[in-house]
């Protein structure tokens, strides 16, 4: 709504114009009802005086006549003989007389003698004698029937003080509009319960009906509210202020009609408004007619920049003043941006520190021209260059980057591309022929040492070529990655050189599915586990398993676990399914314990699962779901996984220990460590490997390895076992050289839970059976 700046220069005008007339009109309206309210203030303060020379006026019109009475002679006599019927005749007169609503005849203590009022006992007689017992005359306010009255006493002397005759008004109606005509203003009279606390009213008298009397009471509450205060009704229809009466609990409250006042503030106020917004109006058209004749070189000026901004160029007239300042500067924009928009080319393609181009370039070159004769790709990869970063430091590092880029660009024809992809790694793109003998040559040219700050380098390397010529098909992503996955193999070879060879291409897109799809597995139940029995050939009985998993893939079928396990640990997954794996052993255990079943069941650890300072904690969790014992589980771990971090696993292993854990390590022979950790591993059993033991009873050498083996563990207080036995020749042998337990095919392969229940339930291990009938099905 607001985006040019001559609409937000007019509408900033309008706002501060707008804001100056806000707050005046505020400020004047303000006034005008604080003058209102203090005039109100001042007319209530009048009517007060008013009211209470009203009040004066009657008390000396009841004084004269009481005091006539008082002073009468019959009456006195009267009083003196207790002449009921003079005493009620003579107060019944007098006080049709002065038009009082009652007279009274008090003893000298207060109490009723005779009145013409029929009222039960009221103390407020004798509290108003007590107070006043010296004075001639007694004015005062009093409660009977729960109706204020004007009351004045006089004594009546014989000569002492015999009795006090008394005339009363009730303040009522008649006196509240006797003083509403006189002061117009609305009259109330309350009794109320407490001192300067509003919280009940007994009985009012109003010119107000009840309902807006009720209201205005009730806001004359708590402590806060004193004899001057003035209150507003809830509506603002009235101003009221009170006066107390001689007791604290009579009240009179002057209403002040503020209606009449309030419509003349809102009269006032809409004239402000009228004014206020015919001024508006008329600014927004003055600043709109200015803002458009000011704003026009800046507009001119915009329209410029637009284009400038779409590339184009354009011809900017200087001007005087602060706009000729701003159109230099766009000029000199222009050329700085033409400027910018090269180098920005430039480092879009190119690479900043060597300046060769870099993948974006060389994937816009191959795109337009892989459908040529290009001869073929080369990537080369500097290994172990974060060594040489971190020892000679990265300004050498980054020298050395650049020599290498140049010795590449030295060593191909000008229609050959050089880029470099990422910190190390570099990519050759050969217009010509390119063949082995080319790639052996630039590899060695490649690796002579370099001179950088007298300190001399040599690189070692690793190149991974692609022949379009032997190639269909291609597309950029498939050169980049069939060239990725020759690199890969260069890693591994002796020489450092690799050239892609049909085929890899699709075993790479099978190792990126299998990775994609793993997660998925085990939600999809691809995954399953199997056990395979490990005999105690000691005691010739089937005490322990070994927990295996398998994964039959839905469009691929049988996957190898030596083709998904390692898979697992490069993509981080191996720990999820290990604690998968322990999930379902301990269900499956819990299930077999209600068939009576007694087995324990090993689990693989990998060298990421011990360093997981948690599994011992998730481990405790399962075992207490499934409610299975320690005795029903053991923990195979391998040598290398103790390679990794040695402080870490041992302090995990140690804690399984603690838990009743048996612990195996498994693979034994094949690792870097052989015996050295076992005297540190708080392990209980040693693995042979079944490389060593699925020929030992044809291959001397490994016999002796695996003797060598059980007599050291042994020394050690481990008990052994023999993975891969698969005849029975092996089996003598084993048992020969004291061997506890067996694994392998010879006794069973791997089974599903049911096939492993059954085969443990119907398997008797005795010389004649295995050492004959199974050597004939063997």
């Amino acid at each position: 709504m607001f985006k040019s700046f001559r609409s937000q220069l007019i509408a900033l005008l309008v706002f501060f114009l707008a804001m100056i007339q806000l707050i005046s009109g505020t400020a004047i309206l303000d006034t005008i009802k604080r003058d209102s309210i203090n005039q109100a203030i001042k007319r209530i303060d009048v009517a007060k005086n008013v009211f209470q020379l009203t009040l004066d006026n009657r008390n000396k019109h009841l004084g004269v006549g009481v005091s006539l009475l008082a002073s009468d002679f019959g009456f006195k006599t009267a009083v003196a003989t207790r002449d009921e019927a003079t005493i009620r005749s003579s107060l019944e007169n007098n006080a049709q007389r002065v038009s009082a609503d009652f007279g009274i005849l008090l003893s000298s203590d207060g109490q009723t003698i005779n009145s013409t009022f029929d009222m039960a006992y009221n103390s407020d007689f004798t509290q108003l004698i007590k107070r006043n017992r010296r004075s001639r005359t007694i004015n005062g306010i009093i409660e009977v029937d729960h109706k204020p009255y004007q009351l004045v006493l006089v004594p009546v002397r014989a000569p002492n003080i015999v009795a006090w005759v008394g005339m009363a008004f009730q303040m009522g109606n008649e006196l509240a509009n006797e003083i509403k005509g006189i002061t117009g203003l609305e009259v109330s009279f309350a009794t109320l319960k407490g001192i300067h606390n509003v919280e009940k009213h007994d009985s009012h008298t109003s010119t107000l009906n009840v309902t807006a009397i009720d209201s205005i009471l009730n806001k004359f509450k708590g402590d806060d509210v004193d004899d001057n205060t003035t209150l507003f009704s809830d509506d603002e229809n009235f101003l009221t202020s009170r006066v107390k009466l001689d007791l604290d609990n009579h009240w009179a409250f002057l209403h002040l009609p503020y209606s009449s006042w309030i419509q003349n503030i809102n009269e006032v106020t809409n004239r402000l408004i009228i004014i206020f917004s015919v001024i508006l109006c008329l600014s927004i058209l003055l600043s709109w007619f200015s803002a458009r004749r000011l704003l026009k070189p800046i507009q001119v000026l915009v329209s410029k920049a637009k284009k400038i901004g779409r590339g184009e160029h354009v011809e900017i007239e200087h001007q005087a003043g602060e706009f000729g300042v701003l159109s230099k500067t766009l000029s000199g924009m222009q050329v700085r941006i033409a400027k910018r928009e090269e180098e920005l080319s430039f480092q879009a393609s190119h690479d900043s520190l060597t300046g060769l181009k870099n993948r974006n370039a060389v994937e816009s070159f191959l795109t337009e021209n892989l459908n040529t004769s290009l001869g073929g790709v080369l990537l080369i990869n500097i290994r172990h260059f974060k060594d040489i970063n971190s020892m000679m430091g990265f300004e050498t590092g980054d020298t050395l980057l650049c020599q290498f880029g140049q010795r590449i660009d030295g060593l191909i024809t000008n229609s050959d591309v050089v880029a470099r992809l990422a910190g190390d790694e570099f990519l050759v793109v050969f217009n010509s022929q390119l063949d082995e003998m080319t790639l052996t040559k630039m590899h060695q040219a490649l690796q002579e040492e370099f001179d950088i700050s007298g300190s001399k380098i040599c690189l070692q390397l690793c190149m991974g070529a692609l022949f379009f010529a032997d190639q269909d098909d291609l597309s950029v992503n498939g050169v980049m990655r069939r060239v990725d996955i020759a690199a890969d193999e260069a890693k591994q070879s002796e020489n450092g050189i690799a050239i892609y060879e049909q085929g890899q291409d699709e075993s790479h897109r099978r190792t990126l599915s299998l990775i994609r799809d793993l997660p998925n597995s085990l939600e999809t139940n691809q995954l399953f586990i199997v056990y395979q029995p490990k005999v105690n050939i000691q005691k010739r009985k089937c005490y322990a398993a070994e927990a295996l998993i398998r994964w039959i893939h839905p469009t691929l079928g049988f996957i190898s676990p030596a083709e998904f396990i390692p898979l697992l640990e490069r993509s981080g997954n191996i720990q999820l399914v290990t604690k998968w794996v322990i999930e379902q052993v301990c269900m499956q255990q819990s299930h077999w314990q209600t068939q009576d079943m007694q087995v324990q069941v090993a689990i693989n650890l990998s060298a990421l699962d011990l360093l997981d300072l948690s599994l011992p904690g998730f481990i405790k969790g399962m075992m207490e779901k499934y409610h299975v014992n320690p005795q029903q589980l053991a923990f195979e771990v391998t040598e290398s996984s103790v390679m990794k971090d040695t402080k870490t696993v041992i302090h995990v292993l140690n804690a399984l220990k603690r838990m009743g854990f048996k612990l195996s390590i498994d693979d034994f022979g094949t690792g870097q460590s052989s015996l050295a950790y076992l005297r540190d591993l708080p392990v209980d059993e040693v693995k042979i490997d079944r490389s060593f033991v699925h020929d030992v009873d044809t291959n001397e050498s490994n016999a002796l390895i695996v003797n060598t083996t059980i007599q050291l563990s042994h020394s050690f207080g481990f008990s052994v076992t023999a993975e891969g036995m698969e005849n029975v020749e092996g089996l003598s042998i084993l048992e020969d050289y004291g061997c506890e337990t067996i694994q392998g095919y010879y006794f069973s392969k791997p089974l599903k839970p049911d096939e492993f229940l059954n085969w443990q339930s119907s398997f008797s291990y005795s010389s004649d059976e295995w050492w004959h009938e199974n050597t004939m099905e063997k």
